[in-house]
């Protein structure tokens, strides 16, 4: 249905790679009332290239933000994205309010503990991104039990239709998905795409 729009957006990031193909199906998969929440957002980094105004760029990670943000723009959606990191949402209100040249009408960040804020979610989710807690050499299980929760502290608040998506899955033990991945299977929950992110949704 917004299959143009997604394009559109998606094209603006050209070093997406891998990703590219899961952003497209889940935005082109995701329901009524377009509810997108985030974990880890938009960060200072290396290896992504985003446009912001006067012809400059910024490198950083997680351009998911930018992604999310300008997309529910563009449909009456809502996004919310969550981080541990002041200087990370600093870093996303900026870039999101240059980018869309807007006060950021559809668009919610939260400085906080990714599962504090999943627990405390009032509203209902229609995609939910899991992609804080880096898979650092040494804490892999703890990233892994991160997503794990961060998924249970959501599980009451997901829409029938509800697409996860995880990133890092495509790393030894499957990624950040290596804990939450068989918890979903049990829960009934498919895999509609898989790659460096997996995608999935009952």
């Amino acid at each position: 249905m917004y299959e143009k729009i997604i394009s559109e957006i998606l094209d603006k990031y050209p070093d997406l790679g891998k990703r590219r193909d899961t952003f497209f199906k889940a935005l082109s998969l995701i329901k009524y009332p377009y509810h997108v929440v985030e974990t880890g957002c938009i960060r200072d980094g290396t290896g992504w290239g985003v446009p912001i105004l006067h012809g400059r760029q910024i490198a950083g990670d997680g351009v998911s933000t930018l992604i999310f943000a300008e997309f529910v723009s563009k449909i009456n959606g809502f996004f919310w994205s969550v981080d541990i990191l002041e200087s990370s949402l600093l870093l996303a209100s900026k870039l999101i309010k240059e980018n869309l040249n807007s006060s950021m009408p559809y668009v919610s960040l939260w400085h906080m503990d990714s599962i504090d804020f999943l627990s405390s979610f009032t509203d209902t989710i229609d995609l939910l991104y899991l992609d804080s807690f880096d898979l650092e050499p040494g804490f892999v299980d703890e990233a892994q039990e991160h997503n794990l929760n961060e998924f249970k502290a959501s599980e009451n608040k997901l829409s029938n239709n509800c697409l996860i998506l995880i990133d890092d899955y495509k790393q030894p033990l499957l990624g950040k998905a290596g804990k939450t991945l068989p918890y979903l299977k049990s829960l009934g929950y498919k895999v509609i795409m898989e790659n460096y992110q997996i995608l999935l949704s009952k």
